[in-house]
């Protein structure tokens, strides 16, 4: 009798154990994702003082205006105007006035990177005073020509009636440089291109 109060004993002792001494598990608490923020576009400024720089000559068609460093020079050729740096006919800068294409800005720039005839090598995005700037640069894929080119759009760009067919409105201003110097790879005059950019001023605005 004895024994069996014993072994009965025991056995209750070591249920209580096994029932009060059992680990808690702690439910899983489900982890909170974080999607990955889009990530912030620059502002385009200039890093140098431009206070000497001089300003782009530009006339009643002409509802913008930006300036090229003293050590670079304006010419006016049968394109347009061309700017580079002076003694360096390895690389030249033109400016396209802005006028209607009927397309939106993602709507150009997306059908610019497809362009097949040019390998892309870098694109950038920027914001300049509240305008799109999109950067690209490319090298030609059938050329034997070595050169790099450096494209950059800024949108929202206002010009004026001069152009009867449609009328004043917006468009894009591109500024479009070659570089054939250093197998046309060096993009030597990569921030000063970007630093001219960035002192685009529009008219009256």
């Amino acid at each position: 009798m004895i024994a069996l109060l014993a072994v009965g004993l025991l056995i209750g002792v070591g249920a209580w154990f096994v029932i009060t001494g059992r680990d808690v598990v702690p439910s899983e608490s489900t982890p909170t994702v974080t999607p990955n923020p889009t990530p912030e576009i620059q502002e385009l400024t200039s890093n140098v003082d431009t206070s000497d720089w001089i300003e782009s000559s530009h006339g009643e068609s002409r509802l913008f205006s930006f300036k090229y460093p003293p050590t670079w020079e304006e010419q006016l050729d049968t394109t347009g105007f061309k700017y580079n740096p002076k003694n360096d006919t390895f690389f030249e800068l033109y400016i396209k006035d802005p006028g209607r294409t009927g397309q939106s800005f993602e709507e150009l720039t997306s059908r610019i990177i497809d362009d097949e005839n040019f390998q892309v090598l870098m694109t950038r995005n920027y914001l300049l005073n509240g305008r799109e700037v999109f950067v690209m640069t490319n090298i030609p894929v059938k050329e034997k020509v070595s050169e790099i080119t450096t494209e950059v759009f800024v949108a929202n760009i206002p010009y004026p009636s001069a152009y009867p067919v449609h009328g004043p409105g917006f468009g894009e201003i591109v500024f479009t440089s070659y570089d054939t110097g250093n197998a046309g790879v060096s993009q030597g005059y990569f921030d000063t291109l970007l630093e001219i950019v960035s002192t685009l001023e529009v008219l009256d605005e």
